[in-house]
């Protein structure tokens, strides 16, 4: 079921990219992205190190499970409208074939 969750924000999100990318430009949508993408990394991180620790033993509760597949959910979005697309569109800008 979080594969589809995640799967689903990912594909929204993309699209959110698409549409948004020449209002706003390509270096807002990076720097927001990779600035969203770190906190999410840093919560999930820190989640994660809490209720496990080194001995790898322990269980989330029903609300914090949902909390964690919220902050992954937020981590995919924002690769999905920063760095995802626009990795792909500003190299062939760079470089356009002709």
């Amino acid at each position: 079921m979080s594969a589809v969750i995640t799967g689903g924000v990912n594909v929204v999100a993309t699209f959110v990219s698409i549409f948004t990318v020449d209002k706003f430009g390509r270096r807002i949508l990076f720097l927001e992205g990779g600035v969203q993408m770190f906190i999410c990394q840093i919560v999930v991180g820190s989640m994660i190190a809490m209720k496990f620790g080194v001995s790898g033993e322990g269980s989330f509760t029903k609300n914090e499970a949902n909390l964690l597949v919220f902050f992954i959910c937020t981590y995919v979005a924002a690769f999905a409208w920063s760095w995802g697309p626009l990795g792909w569109l500003v190299p062939s800008e760079i470089c356009p074939l002709e």
